[in-house]
């Protein structure tokens, strides 16, 4: 077996910093669009209620 196919606990470490990292960063940009999911709905539902109440008061 040749030394070069081992892994040392340094290249392990900065292995899973990478991967720590870029995992956060993937979380981070979905709950960036969550977030901006969530207030495209909201508004949405608030401009509905808004016409229903609208138009409830024309009848």
């Amino acid at each position: 077996m040749a030394t070069s196919e081992l892994v040392t606990p340094e290249i392990l470490h900065a292995e899973f910093a990478a991967l720590r990292s870029d995992v956060r960063a993937e979380f981070q940009a979905f709950r960036a669009d969550m977030y901006r999911a969530f207030w495209i709905q909201g508004a949405s539902i608030v401009a509905i209620i808004g016409a229903v109440v609208a138009l409830v008061k024309l009848l």
